[in-house]
């Protein structure tokens, strides 16, 4: 018996001695009962004695300090007697206890290693937990590899890696199922404070003919729907322009999606004209700020007029024509008057179809993260920002919060919710989106539960009979019968060799839908990861047997992404994300890790390149791709078979540009990396567990555990 009120508290190896005691006498009885469970003694030394061994075996000893965020259960008692056994130290932590006091707790006192449940670390920021568990350590970053120029050199991604039916039922980023999204253009010429400086400021495109090369073989197995994710299409004026004419001079029947924008302006009446001939049907513009002196500020340099006179164009001329305005709110500096002219600036143009308003993302590292630090903002709000849905309140406003929720009810009532508004708009959008596309789109933009058209229009107060429609797009006019075999017909598959390198790429920038709780939730095809392995196979042929596999669409929980590991029994896996889902990305990293894979674990995607140096200082990742992600990843694909499915050594790496990792394996506090364990993860290992207690390694001077007040 563990008992709190004890005057005076056994060492480590007494209380060890003593439960083994108990064992001898009576394995098969009872010797834990905590609310409704029960557990024997020889169950309870079984599994304490194999946390005890994995303990060891990720370097826990004498005194090491191990945190327990547990709460009273069966667990907690296999925690501590495992961590006993190890001859480490307990620190207890109440679940429920604030994230500040957590943390504290956890670096105050040195601890390496945290014992959890997954049920309680949902509770908490997965990444702050490991963030105090970890000392510092500089990763090795090779240098940017040179950037591919020639677009049109790469394949076609081969679409039939996922199931697109699928994916078909969801709305995309273009507010419409049944889409293919293109990529078109990669670098950025413009040096605005938002974004990080980490890509090639050189901006290539794929030539015109390419583009319609890729859009007329999906064209021809029926789709009509195409989507550019680029937000600076329109910057080379010719090649984009040649695109447009030769949808035109093909009379090819189909609906355009600029869904990430084109830049405002520099566009022509002549050019608009022509993107609406070609068939575009959405067009996203990003206005940020309204105000002159933050535009100059952030270095966007828009031309505000110019920007207005384009919009006023489309609306008058192009009605139908679905236009969206990005705008941020809470720059650093900015004052309520500047914010009050962004929000003038939507109220002017009267028909704008879907405006945002997004509270400022402030991202590490950049110039915008500068911007803010210099004028006061700390940098635990900018931290604590990122994960924040961009509707949210973030620390880092530049003004009262109140005026920031008076600012979104005043643009929610007073424009997007305008009826007069709502009726002119909305019969043009029933022509242009399905019912379930038009219900998804309000679902993921309005604060209410959408689920059906009259749901809305009764959120909006509105009546069928007030919007005198008189054409609606049907469901089957858009949607593409046997995509999937279309798909497989075009992209062969081709047999790998009995001894291919088995390569999973996962993406995981989309929560589980049990998860699921972002407002603007949209879901879209993993086109990244399909160039990755469309290019890894064409350049090593049956050499590699390659999955693509997305979180949500492929895998809806940890369970299923377990089998999928254990039905594909990968040699190597590459994991994509954005940074809004980091904790996400770390959490399932662990957790992988916790199931027995040791295979290599290369990360990627925007949060990876971005944070690299954050990144890494998780341990279960052993490297990072920076940037330009096939000839990075083919490169380290090729050592790996070399090197008999094993990654090559650290001076090899360093030879290799384009990525970022640890100069050692393991370098942390007391030689152990920091990690977050879910003893509920590693159930199943336990079946393998077998064989006599671990031999004792502590003596009674040694510490049992630490109560910190």
């Amino acid at each position: 018996e563990f008992n709190d009120t004890n005057a005076g508290y056994p060492a480590s190896s007494t209380i060890h001695a003593l439960f083994e005691e108990q064992v001898r006498k009576g394995p098969g009885k009872t010797a834990i009962k905590c609310e409704h469970e029960q557990i024997s003694y020889g169950e309870l030394n079984k599994r304490s004695n194999w946390l005890a061994r994995i303990l060891r075996r990720k370097g826990v000893k004498i005194d090491t300090i191990v945190g327990i965020l547990v709460d009273r259960s069966i667990e907690m008692m296999i925690a501590i007697l495992g961590i006993l056994k190890a001859g480490g130290t307990y620190l207890p932590i109440e679940p429920g206890s604030p994230p500040e006091r957590i943390t504290l707790m956890l670096k105050d006192c040195n601890v390496s290693i945290l014992l959890t449940l997954r049920r309680t670390v949902e509770n908490y920021s997965f990444m702050a937990l490991m963030d105090a568990l970890i000392s510092k350590t500089e990763p090795i970053f090779t240098g940017m590899r040179n950037q591919i120029t020639d677009l049109d050199s790469l394949p076609i991604p081969d679409r039939s890696l996922v199931n697109y039916e699928k994916y078909n039922q969801y709305i995309g980023q273009a507010m419409v199922k049944n889409c293919i999204s293109l990529q078109t253009t990669r670098g950025c010429p413009y040096n605005c404070a938002y974004c990080h400086k980490i890509w090639p400021r050189n901006h290539v495109f794929r030539s015109a003919e390419n583009i319609f090369n890729e859009v007329w073989t999906y064209y021809n197995m029926g789709v009509r729907r195409f989507a550019i994710i680029d937000d600076i299409f329109n910057l080379d004026i010719n090649n984009s322009t040649r695109f447009f004419e030769l949808i035109i001079e093909n009379r090819l029947d189909v609906q355009l999606f600029f869904p990430n924008g084109v830049r405002g302006d520099i566009l022509t009446k002549e050019y608009i004209d022509l993107m609406v001939k070609a068939g575009t049907i959405n067009i996203a513009l990003a206005l940020e700020t309204a105000s002159p002196r933050l535009q100059k500020l952030i270095r966007k340099n828009l031309n505000l007029e110019k920007l207005r006179k384009n919009i006023e164009y489309i609306i008058e001329k192009y009605p139908h024509l679905i236009l969206e305005l990005f705008t941020m709110h809470g720059f650093p500096t900015e004052t309520e008057k500047e914010a009050i002219m962004t929000l003038d600036f939507i109220k002017g143009l009267k028909w704008l179809h879907f405006p945002y308003i997004f509270i400022l993302k402030i991202y590490p590292g950049t110039d915008m993260a500068k911007l803010a630090i210099e004028n006061g903002t700390p940098m635990d709000a900018i931290v604590h920002s990122e994960d924040m849905a961009f509707h949210e309140l973030s620390e880092t406003l530049p003004f009262d919060r109140n005026f920031t929720l008076k600012y979104q009810a005043d643009f929610l009532n007073g424009y997007f919710l305008d009826r007069n508004r709502l009726l002119h708009v909305l019969p043009y959008q029933m022509k242009v989106l399905t019912a379930d596309e038009l219900t998804q789109k309000y679902d993921s933009y309005l604060p209410a539960d959408i689920k059906c058209v009259s749901d809305f229009l009764e959120f909006v107060g509105i009546s069928e009979d007030d919007l005198l429609i008189q054409e609606r797009l049907e469901e089957k006019r858009m949607f593409v019968p046997g995509l999937n075999k279309k798909l497989r017909d075009h992209f062969p598959a081709k047999k790998p060799s009995p001894d291919a390198l088995r390569v999973l790429l996962l993406d995981l920038s989309q929560y589980f839908s049990s998860q699921a709780n972002q407002r603007y939730n949209v879901v879209e095809p993993p086109l990244g990861l399909m160039y990755l392995m469309t290019y890894l196979k064409q350049q090593l042929g049956n050499k590699i047997n390659g999955k693509v596999a997305k979180s949500r669409m492929d895998f809806d929980s940890y369970s299923e992404l377990n089998t999928l590991l254990e039905e594909f029994k990968p040699d190597v896996i590459g994991v994509r994300t954005l940074t809004l889902y980091k904790d996400f990305f770390h959490k399932t990293i662990a957790l992988i890790r916790q199931w027995g894979i040791n295979v290599p674990i290369i990360g990627g995607g925007p949060y990876a390149a971005a944070n690299y140096k954050t990144a890494l200082q998780d341990r279960n990742i052993d490297l990072l791709v920076i940037g330009e992600g096939e000839s990075t990843l083919e490169e380290l694909i090729k050592q790996i078979i070399a090197n008999e499915r094993k990654l090559p050594g650290r001076k090899l790496l360093g030879s290799i540009p384009g990525i970022a990792f640890m100069q050692e394996n393991n370098p942390s506090k007391k030689g152990i990396a920091g990690e977050v364990i879910m003893l509920d993860a590693l159930n199943d290992m336990l079946v393998e567990e077998r064989g006599k207690n671990p031999r004792h390694v502590t003596h009674p001077q040694d510490s049992a555990y630490i109560i910190f007040t």
